[in-house]
């Protein structure tokens, strides 16, 4: 009985940190997104100087 219990406490903690694993992969994901939207925009207001 004690296994079964262990087993599925470690099941548990794997999943959660998949779970967190994907969600910091998603933030870094649109952080990376966001720096590349603010550089085009930058780089379209100097165009408009040229």
């Amino acid at each position: 009985m004690i296994e079964i219990i262990k087993t599925g406490l470690i099941v548990s903690l794997i999943v959660l940190l998949d779970h967190l694993e994907s969600k910091i992969e998603e933030e870094r994901k649109v952080k990376q997104d966001e720096r590349k939207h603010r550089r085009t925009n930058l780089g379209r207001h100097f165009d408009d100087f040229s």
